[in-house]
């Protein structure tokens, strides 16, 4: 795979990265309600140049939070990056998914359609602690023993 690849998207206040997709497509499968039923998770940004996409992109960036944002209606789902590229991997190896090429001007976009609700162990808070204040927390623990 392609070794450059952009910056995220935001960054906080303790330097954790946050990477933002926007997800607009109108001929997504909806419940009565009109919410998207899936995500669609991005293997390859670009086919031509073999780029990682989404959450791939994300993990080889260092990225913490990956925020999946649906337009109409507007709803925002906040998952671990490396909680979500394992599940997608273990999704796609199923075989029950098939891939779905995206064209572009120039290339074509690579990923899976895949049912949000098999991505609830993946979701968190952009409010946890970070890495630093868990390790804190574990060392007072053990020191309080």
């Amino acid at each position: 795979m392609a070794e450059n690849c952009k910056e995220p998207d935001f960054k906080d206040a303790h330097g954790r990265k946050l990477e933002l997709k926007f997800d607009v497509s109108a001929r997504a499968h909806r419940d009565v309600d009109g919410h998207q039923l899936n995500f669609f998770m991005e293997t390859i940004s670009n086919d031509r140049k073999q780029t990682p996409g989404g959450v791939f992109r994300a993990k080889k960036e260092g990225v913490e939070f990956f925020v999946y944002m649906f337009e109409k209606p507007c709803r925002m789902f906040v998952l671990d990056v490396k909680k979500t590229e394992k599940r997608v991997k273990e999704l796609v190896a199923t075989g029950w998914y098939i891939k779905r090429r995206i064209k572009n001007r120039f290339y074509y976009t690579e990923g899976y359609t895949l049912p949000i609700t098999k991505f609830n162990s993946c979701l968190t808070d952009l409010n946890r602690p970070t890495k630093q204040q868990r390790a804190l927390k574990r060392l007072e623990w053990s020191l309080n023993k």
